[in-house]
């Protein structure tokens, strides 16, 4: 969809080669084959602005293939929160134990693409649109 406001297009990539680097060469197959499920911690922040979204500073636990999309997990989420809030609204940071720092995970990504441990957690917030005026 050309329309999201995807805020992913705008990142630098340094994170995900680094992610990639730390494989220790491991291509991401044989990382998928090494560590085949991740469990993930899905910290939600808090909107009030939609309260049928279901937004409330909740945490959810989804576990999946290290090989499942980003966008899948995403789908995965939005079932756990009652199907009201537009998957394309959302986006996930991974919050990286090793103190690198928050990094926004595309839809394409996968947990053996990035070198995801067996357990991780990330954070799931709403996207939103740069330069709009809010009115008061």
């Amino acid at each position: 969809d050309d329309d999201d406001d995807d805020d992913d297009d705008d990142d630098d990539d340094a994170p995900r080669a680094a992610a990639a680097a730390s494989g220790g060469g491991e291509s991401a197959s044989e990382w998928a084959v090494r560590v085949p499920d991740v469990a993930l911690t899905v910290r939600v922040a808090v909107d009030e602005s939609k309260p049928q979204w279901q937004l409330r500073g909740q945490t959810l636990e989804v576990r999946v293939s290290s090989s499942t999309t980003i966008d899948a997990v995403k789908a995965q989420l939005v079932a756990q929160l009652g199907g009201a809030v537009p998957q394309k609204k959302l986006k996930l940071h991974w919050e990286r134990a090793n103190g690198g720092g928050a990094q926004l995970l595309r839809d394409t990504d996968a947990p053996c693409k990035l070198r995801m441990a067996a357990s991780e957690t990330l954070a799931l917030s709403v996207k939103t649109r740069g330069g709009k005026k809010v009115a008061n």
